[in-house]
């Protein structure tokens, strides 16, 4: 695979890119509930929307712009390994929502686990991030203290997460990182660690592995 020409994301086994727009975050009232189980209201809360973005889900609007997946349209196409590579990568959020049944009540229910388990000034790790849907969908919800890492194997996923995430309304830095799981992760101070879609693309030999990485973290 050829390395990227963008100055700001070097594609290699131990590289990232830490990206933060310049643009605004406005605040509003979000609910979770409390060691005690009662709703209250988080702090930081959450960005207002407009009519239109009530009419949606925040993960269809992350979904809704992205080229129509046409990957497999085309007849009498060589038979190989599906690789997430740049083709894939382009059109993933329209091949994923169109394939995967509930995929955006999945979003939903993470970022409602999430709100109740992250903690102001840790770190939230999403393993199999690709473009980045998850992240910049908690990124309305999640105090903004919370440092955001994405993971990923696959260089060309992790380029379309980067274009997102500078064309996103978030002043919150994350960060990008190019991992194979089979070769381990280092993870601290984590308060949530999401994970979707993503297990059954590790060997399993590895599986438990992992799953005793992330209960470490």
């Amino acid at each position: 695979m050829q390395p990227a020409t963008r100055s700001t994301f070097r594609l290699s086994s131990a590289s990232h890119v830490s990206l933060c727009s310049a643009r605004g975050r406005s605040t509003g009232n979000q609910h979770h509930r409390d060691a005690g189980g009662n709703v209250a209201d988080h702090p930081w809360g959450q960005p207002q929307v407009s009519g239109e973005m009530m009419a949606e889900s925040p993960v269809r609007l992350q979904l809704r712009a992205e080229p129509r997946d046409e990957v497999f349209a085309q007849q009498d196409q060589p038979i190989g390994d599906f690789t997430f590579n740049a083709k894939v990568a382009d059109v993933f959020d329209d091949m994923v929502s169109r394939s995967v049944p509930y995929y955006e009540e999945m979003q939903r229910m993470v970022c409602e686990l999430a709100q109740d388990y992250a903690k102001p000034k840790t770190n939230l790790y999403d393993i199999g991030c690709s473009t980045a849907t998850t992240l910049l969908t908690l990124d309305r919800v999640i105090d903004p203290t919370v440092n955001f890492i994405g993971v990923d194997n696959a260089p060309d996923m992790l380029e379309k997460a980067a274009q997102k995430i500078q064309h996103a309304d978030t002043q919150r830095p994350m960060d990008l990182k190019v991992v194979d799981l089979h070769q381990g992760l280092y993870m601290e101070n984590a308060s949530v660690v999401t994970m979707l879609l993503t297990l059954q693309f590790i060997r399993p030999l590895f599986r438990e592995r992992v799953m005793r990485m992330i209960f470490s973290a």
